[in-house]
């Protein structure tokens, strides 16, 4: 069938970043722009796209085949908005949209960044941890098993935060091949004046997610620039690629004003998966326009606090933020084995993947319906702090102490094993008959790995016996 003749432009699609404390905001060019001589077209099932490049004079740049997308061009320059004219007339077109990009907020190289050291001290002890409530939730949970998408400028795998917990599936899309590395390609691909000055931001990104949920998987997936650059179709070709290769959390530390198709779909289908999708809600520090997957009823949007949970001075807001979570002055990796501090709903929309992937960890049958629902239903209020922004700032700031709790009867003891209400013998008994068993052996028993870390050990019988209490 025929497209519509609207279409929603995709723009400013750019790592919502905040300057650290202090600095002061830069103007953002929000002017909507597009690659030049290039279409996006979702075709029927049956089109054979040789053909339709031959009937249409295009060629075939980038494609999702399973997905029946193409990134098309023109072989004789023509006027953007006349090929996505042209192109919708043909029946074998399900749609047409042209291919909107964006960039990074302009700022120096590295000027984002604030405090670099090689010293992991403050990657560790920083405030979030305390404020969330890792310690306790990693008893119940540590994300084991979960895959997490970074669907961002590369990770640095490297990286001794990050050290085993990098796949090696991931995929660079800009350059179509499997070097997600967050390096700079040493060019000033946005013609701002400076050159990889968003190097850095997915391995950023995934050390927080690391930190919340230190035993899942993180899947790089690269589909922006070292100046933050990027377009539609690729990051949508990223959320596919998540979807195929096994995410149950899709990590989208980019925003936008508007919404493509291409994306407004690819985060459809994620959903339809049960695959939770985090989004930055932008950090211009206004309630609209609204910026896009974050307002997308499908996803989690996410707007940024502070330590004393106040809404963060960048942060947007409005009635369409499910969640808050930290995003002033987090450290965190950046390349070359060093932790960095930024700010930025970027940083506040990791902690939710993060939580995310424990729940998945402690209920792997769960919907993302019910994650929503155990995060947003656990979130500290934070109307009280900031009434100005009432109904602002989705439903809380995210409590991960109280979000593993989801599901387990109230006043429940998790090393009781046998269910009469009491940690004793019985239970010290039981974890010492499964001593030292690891997980894919015969005599490991999920419910006795009370850390859900792989394996039955001493940190176990240390959890059960802070639960002491003999019948």
């Amino acid at each position: 069938m025929n497209a519509t003749n609207s279409f929603r432009l995709f723009i400013v699609l750019s790592l919502v970043l905040a300057l650290g404390p202090g600095s002061p905001a830069r103007a953002q060019d929000e002017t909507p722009r597009f690659r030049a001589q290039q279409a996006i077209v979702r075709l029927v099932p049956s089109a054979d796209v040789d053909a339709y490049n031959a009937r249409h004079g295009t060629r075939v740049l980038a494609s999702i085949p399973s997905r029946h997308l193409y990134l098309l061009q023109p072989i004789s320059p023509e006027a953007e908005m006349a090929l996505k004219l042209r192109l919708e007339t043909d029946p074998r077109t399900v749609w047409a949209e042209l291919n909107f990009e964006g960039r990074a907020p302009e700022g120096r190289p590295r000027n984002f960044f604030v405090s670099v050291t090689t010293d992991p001290a403050p990657y560790i002890g920083q405030y979030a941890p305390d404020l969330l409530g890792f310690g306790p939730a990693h008893r119940r949970s540590n994300g084991a098993g979960v895959v997490v998408a970074v669907v961002d400028t590369g990770v640095d795998a490297r990286h001794p935060a990050l050290a085993s917990r990098v796949l090696d599936s991931g995929w660079n899309f800009l350059e179509g091949n499997a070097d997600t590395a967050d390096v700079g390609n040493g060019l000033d691909d946005d013609g701002n004046g400076y050159v990889d000055e968003m190097t850095g931001h997915g391995t950023h990104v995934a050390g927080i997610i690391a930190m919340v949920a230190p035993a899942a998987k993180i899947l790089p997936v690269k589909v922006l620039d070292s100046d933050g650059g990027g377009d539609a179709f690729f990051v949508a070709a990223g959320i596919y690629y998540a979807i195929d290769h096994g995410a149950r959390v899709i990590n989208l530390s980019l925003s936008s004003t508007v919404l493509s198709r291409v994306v407004e779909e690819a985060v459809a289908e994620a959903r339809r998966a049960g695959i939770v999708v985090a989004a930055a809600a932008g950090n211009l520090d206004r309630e609209e326009p609204k910026e896009y997957p974050a307002a997308d009823p499908r996803t989690f949007g996410v707007a940024a606090t502070d330590a004393d949970d106040r809404k963060s001075d960048f942060s947007n807001y409005n009635e369409t933020v499910t969640i808050s979570a930290p995003g002033t002055s987090i450290f965190s990796s950046i390349p070359e084995e060093r932790y960095a501090s930024w700010s930025g709903t970027s940083m506040a929309t990791p902690f939710v993947s993060g939580a995310a992937a424990l729940l998945f960890a402690q209920h792997p049958g769960w919907s993302v319906q019910q994650i929503g629902e155990c995060l947003t239903g656990t979130a500290r209020d934070l109307n009280s702090l900031n009434p100005e922004y009432a109904g602002k700032l989705g439903a809380g700031r995210l409590d991960v102490a109280d979000a593993v709790l989801c599901g387990v009867p109230p006043g429940a003891l998790q090393a009781d094993l046998n269910g009469d209400g009491a940690v004793g013998i019985a239970e010290l008994q039981t974890l010492s008959s499964h001593w030292s068993a690891t997980i894919g052996s015969v005599r490991y028993d999920r419910r006795l790995d009370l850390n859900l870390d792989g394996s039955i050990d001493l940190t176990d019988f240390a959890i059960a016996s802070q639960e002491w209490s003999p019948p």
